[in-house]
């Protein structure tokens, strides 16, 4: 039986949805700051076979099904949201910042970073689990189109202000398993348990790298001879840090800016990502290798990253959303000193290159 708060304590469902997400944000602060190995790494061993299941289950489902797409592949250049019908998007730059993790996510250079690096054994391991988790993720992100593309458009929009989005995958996937004698209500409570779980699974990470992030902002640089101040002496606390993170999510979540922030963070998140295939790309032209292969994605990602990041500073600056307005501009300034320092470094180091 669920554990249902509004009737163990008599209480609303607004009620019981903000104790949930203290309950949340109290177990996020924990698991962000406790080793790798005590919480985090049995945590996502477990929920492994639960993604297993999933994957199995929906991928032969839909080989035996073979249903038939009912979706329009293409409705023009601008896209309406189905669930807030008057926000309206162009289909380029806003799909290559939402399609993420199936794709290409800066997050996940981050996770990558933060915490798989502490999970091998061995470096021979980081391309079958980096590689070979992309594919899952591209396969999974596969499966959830052709859930809801068996829809027609007005089903789907209305799929998606009556069950939401968590419902409507799983309910896509559990139409699936039904040919393979999975009665529909258990599928869809073993999809929607599965996607749960790695929810949880993104919470703590992510409050775990956002810690990460507020302390390395705060530490001394290696070759400065200036001292960090009080604030970044109290903000390096692990501690602190995390309070600070966990706060900030708790107002986002309190004051519903979840929504809205969105598209910030689908944009942030594909800036990273360009970044990364940045970073990689200078590596190996100073290893002299091949580089090429990570120029062509960093310059269409940055391109794309950058168009949806002004688009979105528009239509901030149109509504005076100020925070998301400075957030924006917090992003591009950054992105832009980034990218302005490693270009520079180059042509030095190409300069001192031609002089020898």
């Amino acid at each position: 039986m669920p554990l249902d708060l509004t009737v163990l304590f008599s209480i609303s469902a607004l009620q019981a949805q903000q104790i949930w997400v203290i309950v949340l944000l109290i177990y996020c602060a924990i698991a962000s700051v406790v080793p790798v190995w005590s919480l985090l790494q049995p945590r996502d061993y477990l929920n492994s076979y639960l993604l297993y299941a999933m994957v199995i289950l929906g991928f032969v489902g839909i080989m035996v099904t073979a249903p038939s797409i009912q979706m329009p592949a293409f409705t023009g250049l601008v896209v309406t949201a189905p669930v807030k019908g008057s926000v309206q998007w162009g289909l380029f730059p806003i799909l290559y910042v939402t399609v993420a993790c199936g794709a290409c996510s800066g997050f996940h250079a981050l996770v990558a970073s933060g915490t798989t690096s502490k999970q091998i054994s061995s470096e021979k391991h980081i391309l079958p689990i980096g590689y070979g988790a992309m594919l899952v993720e591209g396969v999974i992100a596969i499966m959830a189109v052709i859930s809801v593309a068996v829809l027609t458009q007005q089903d789907f929009t209305a799929t998606l202000r009556t069950k939401g989005v968590i419902d409507a995958f799983a309910s896509g996937i559990a139409g699936f398993t039904v040919k393979l004698g999975l009665p529909i209500k258990t599928g869809e409570t073993l999809i929607a348990l599965t996607i749960s779980a790695f929810i949880l699974t993104t919470l703590d990470t992510a409050t775990r790298l956002g810690r990460f992030t507020v302390q390395e902002l705060c530490l001394e640089k290696k070759y400065s001879a200036r001292k960090a101040g009080p604030i970044a002496v109290f903000f390096k606390n692990r501690y602190i840090a995390t309070v600070f993170v966990v706060l900030l999510a708790g107002y986002t979540a309190a004051s519903g800016g979840g929504d809205r922030i969105w598209p910030v963070f689908g944009a942030a998140n594909q800036l990273l990502a360009a970044l990364t295939l940045l970073l990689i790309t200078v590596i190996l032209i100073r290893w002299k290798k091949n580089f090429v292969i990570t120029l062509g994605p960093f310059l269409f990602m940055t391109i794309m990253s950058a168009w949806a990041l002004g688009s979105l500073f528009l239509n901030n600056l149109r509504t005076r959303n100020w925070p998301l307005l400075s957030v924006t501009c917090f992003l591009i300034i950054m992105a832009s000193l980034m990218m302005m320092q490693v270009a520079i470094r180059i042509l030095k180091k190409h300069a001192k290159i031609v002089k020898t």
